[in-house]
C-alpha cells in the first residue's frame, strides 16, 4: 500500500468533509480558511475565508453535494453554493459551532453549538428564521 499525502499548509486542520457526489474534500483550518482539494489532481482552492480569520470548527457537505456549510469558533455560519460559490451568511450562534448535519433529503440543516442551542433551517425557505432548540443543560456536541 502506498501513501498519498496532500499538504494543505502549516495551519491546524479542525474538520474535514468529503463531497459525496465528486472527488472534492473540504478542509476547515485554524487560520479561518476552508480549502477544497480535488482528490484526483490534488488541486486546491480556498472557497471561504472567515472575515476576521477566526478558526473554522465544523464543516459539512449536503448529501447531494450542492451545499457546503461552514461553522467557526465565534459562532458564525456560512452556506456555500457549490455551483456558484456564492456565500450566504446564516444566523450566528453565540459560541463555537461544534456540529453540522443535513436531513437525508437536504431540505433541513441543523447546527449545534457551545451556546447550548441547536438551530434548524429550512433550506427551501431561507428567508425564514431558523427554529432554535434552547433548553440543553450543556454544550451541543453532536447532532
Amino acid at each position: 500500500v502506498t501513501s498519498r499525502e496532500i499538504t494543505t499548509s502549516d495551519f491546524k486542520i479542525n474538520d474535514v468533509t468529503v463531497n459525496p457526489t465528486n472527488d472534492l474534500i473540504a478542509v476547515g483550518k485554524s487560520d479561518g480558511t476552508v480549502v477544497q482539494i480535488d482528490r484526483a489532481t490534488k488541486a486546491q482552492q480556498i472557497v471561504y475565508q472567515h472575515p476576521t480569520k477566526i478558526a473554522i470548527s465544523a464543516i459539512e457537505f449536503s448529501a447531494d453535494g450542492k451545499w457546503l456549510v461552514v461553522g467557526s469558533e465565534d459562532g458564525a455560519l456560512a452556506l456555500i453554493n457549490q455551483q456558484t460559490k456564492e456565500v450566504t451568511p446564516l444566523t450566528k450562534h453565540r459560541a463555537q459551532v461544534n456540529n453540522i448535519a443535513f436531513s437525508p433529503n437536504n431540505n433541513l440543516l441543523a447546527t449545534g453549538s457551545w451556546d447550548k442551542t441547536v438551530k434548524i433551517w429550512n433550506l427551501e425557505k431561507m428567508t425564514e428564521s431558523p427554529i432554535v432548540l434552547r433548553d440543553h443543560n450543556d454544550w451541543v456536541w453532536s447532532i
